[in-house]
């Protein structure tokens, strides 16, 4: 319910990127840290990975718990292919580092 209300509540985007740039944002209102939660077996919940698609582009982005920057995929290349595609994805935070 809190993600449908701030997605409703998000000004319309400039273009595709800063649509991403709005949910991912939004997302944030429901993302888990680790440690946060845990369920009945004592088990801790965390969100993992948040991500959304842009169906115009079919472009996925997402941003993982262990690497917050956004990753993309173009999907539009994939659509021809007849088999299952498996993805690398960059486990390790990747930080830009401004002052260097």
């Amino acid at each position: 319910m809190r993600l449908a209300f701030a997605k409703d509540a998000l000004p319309e985007a400039k273009d595709e990127r800063d649509g991403v740039t709005k949910m991912m944002s939004a997302l944030g209102c429901v993302t888990i840290p680790q440690g946060f939660a845990h369920n009945g077996e004592g088990a801790i919940e965390e969100t993992l990975y948040s991500a959304v698609m842009c169906c115009e582009s079919m472009t996925y982005y997402l941003s993982l718990y262990s690497n917050r920057r956004l990753t993309s995929y173009n999907l539009k290349v994939e659509l021809d292919g007849h088999e299952v595609k498996q993805f690398t994805l960059p486990l390790s935070q990747d930080i830009a580092m401004g002052n260097f």
